[in-house]
């Protein structure tokens, strides 16, 4: 009827309007991503940042888009509605339970494991925002057992917040990280401010951070020894602790081991960078912490690594002949986190297995614009490929697309990037990665920056779907609406597509050109080394690999906040790396160097 089509030309005209309102707001919010102000920790209603992000301009388009997509999953899930902190950055889009999002997947349900990919990005955004998460996070930490328990998840939507105290076993190295990052790119004063604990799960009434650190890095001595070796731990058998689809990736996990390592390395080098008079007090530990460090790479080389073969073992304390070779990319990248990211020791990984494992990562765990979090030659994952009757439960639980061979995680993309510059001590495994990845990107063959992208389309997914409506499986990397699977008792049998579209992991991506390409990592001593020798030498002692080649990238990282609040641009070419002071970055630099067809999609 007339009347009808003159409603629907009136609704029309209304979205329209709010569409063309809601782009000019997410452009506006958008570019002020990437300009550097200060803002009320009261304001409501509002998506000014407390810090930035710095600016990407190189001569490459596709790694310049790269850059700003993995930026855009960030940006786009900072909520300013949540009754807890003026600004959240909540892991996923995804569907809640109920209107305040409950503990559950997506909405403001929040993992500490997903938000620590990309922690960097976080901690030089919004400075404010990522404080009061970690306050919240260790002021609900159980310092009363033993290990010390962290909250693995919780609801940022309430005004109060309850976290509890969680047993998944990557959380450690994921708080650590967390916590080091912030203290070092953001605010160094931070390490000793003292944290209120929550009731029922103090051991007193008051701690810092750095004694919140102390107590995760020796977090792993509670746990039962290998026979072998007094520095290597098991973790449990329980798969949903670890990767949750693959059963083999159990017990004595080497990328757990590396990160303890780590984590020890980390902390004896903080506790030297502390003040005269409570660096004083560690000397013993921090003996203690490198020479435990140092016992648990030799005997996880000795023990775990498969020689010539660039992958590693899991084994079982309570069978010592037990042992199962896995090829897993979290081994990859936490080994080199460990021994880089956290230790700064990778020269511990003999050079010929440094080697291997680039090898290794490059043939199996790429797939056409993504990683793969697990090989297709692992014994676990030989049969997806399977069809109909003859997949088996364990087949389909190995197809879902973030922990599998079918594709892998949001936040493993950039970590592997700097994984490959730990072992190679160059960047041209790193850069053919990202370029790789930028298929991702792309206007024509992108992909959504979801929890999981699939590289592959395993058959019986295809079939599932009566076989695609006819439309051939993609060829490239692809954020996939595939069925998760479940084999253990008290789980349903099948979950309709549990992979969230938007995942905040991706700035893992971000993370990597920071800090690994254009090499500013900020150190514990950062600020002790500052004021003894000046500014400079601290920046400059604060790049990594300084003199080495990018691999034929050349750019330039625009207005990168220093924990001192300095402003400075790093140059990134085959010459290495240069930087130079500059002004907080204007809008109007913003303006012309982000793409604006980026912030309109």
């Amino acid at each position: 009827t007339k009347s009808a089509v003159e409603n629907a030309v009136k609704h029309a005209s209304a979205s329209s309007h709010f569409f063309l309102e809601s782009c000019l707001q997410w452009n506006t919010k958008w570019k002020s991503a990437f300009t550097a102000k200060q803002v009320s920790l009261s304001s409501k209603n509002s998506f000014g940042f407390s810090g930035s992000l710095p600016v990407l301009k190189s001569n490459s388009r596709e790694l310049d888009k790269l850059y700003y997509w993995a930026a855009q999953a960030q940006i786009s899930l900072l909520r300013t509605n949540h009754l807890s902190f003026p600004r959240q950055y909540v892991i996923s889009e995804g569907a809640s339970n109920d209107y305040s999002g409950s503990w559950d997947m997506g909405g403001s349900g929040q993992f500490l494991w997903d938000l620590s990919f990309s922690s960097v990005s976080l901690s030089l955004l919004d400075p404010k925002s990522t404080r009061q998460t970690l306050r919240t996070l260790i002021s609900f930490s159980n310092f009363s057992s033993d290990p010390i328990g962290i909250p693995q998840t919780w609801d940022a939507y309430p005004s109060q917040i309850i976290m509890s105290p969680g047993i998944y076993c990557f959380d450690y190295v994921a708080a650590f990280i967390y916590v080091q990052m912030f203290a070092t790119y953001a605010e160094p004063s931070f390490l000793l401010d003292p944290v209120p604990l929550h009731k029922p799960w103090r051991a007193s009434k008051v701690v810092t951070p750095v004694s919140f650190l102390q107590r995760v890095a020796w977090a792993w001595q509670a746990y039962p020894k290998h026979p072998k070796s007094q520095y290597l731990v098991d973790y449990g058998s329980e798969k949903r602790l670890f990767l949750e689809a693959v059963s083999s990736y159990t017990n004595v996990i080497v990328a757990l081991q590396f990160s303890n390592a780590g984590m020890m390395w980390s902390l004896s080098r903080l506790l030297q960078a502390l003040p005269a008079d409570e660096a004083s007090k560690w000397g013993e530990e921090i003996e203690w912490l490198r020479g435990n460090a140092s016992a648990i790479v030799k005997d996880a080389l000795r023990l775990q690594y498969v020689k010539g073969a660039g992958f590693w073992k899991c084994l079982n304390h309570s069978d010592a002949s037990q042992a199962k070779e896995v090829r897993a990319l979290a081994d990859v990248i936490y080994n080199a986190f460990g021994v880089g990211v956290l230790g700064s020791m990778s020269e511990l990984l003999p050079e010929v297995v440094r080697n291997e494992i680039v090898e290794f990562t490059t043939r199996e765990l790429v797939g056409n614009g993504w990683v793969k979090a697990m090989s297709l030659e692992d014994e676990t994952m030989k049969h997806i490929a399977c069809r109909g009757s003859a997949c088996s439960k364990s087949d389909l639980v190995g197809m879902r697309s973030d922990w599998t061979a079918s594709g892998g995680y949001g936040g493993l993309a950039g970590a592997t990037v700097e994984a490959l510059a730990e072992y190679e001590f160059g960047f041209e495994a790193p850069i053919w990665l990202l370029k790789n990845l930028s298929i991702v990107a792309s206007r024509y063959h992108g992909s959504m920056p979801s929890q999981g992208i699939a590289v592959y389309s395993p058959p019986y997914f295809v079939d599932w779907l009566s076989s695609n409506d006819g439309i051939p499986p993609p060829q490239s990397a692809f954020a996939p609406a595939f069925p998760e699977f479940f084999d253990e008792a008290g789980m349903p049998d099948i979950l309709l597509n549990t992979a969230r579209s938007v995942q905040n992991a991706e700035a893992s991506i971000v993370d990597a050109f920071i800090r690994s390409v254009f090499g500013f990592r900020p150190q514990w001593n950062f600020t002790r080394v500052a004021t003894s020798l000046g500014i400079k030498t601290a920046i400059q002692e604060s790049l990594f690999l300084p003199d080495q080649a990018r691999a034929g990238f050349c750019g330039t990282l625009y207005g990168i906040r220093t924990p001192l609040r300095d402003f400075i641009n790093i140059r990134a070419c085959n010459g290495g790396v240069s930087w130079e002071f500059a002004e907080p970055l204007a809008p109007d630099l913003a303006d012309r160097v982000v793409p604006t067809e980026l912030s309109m999609a």
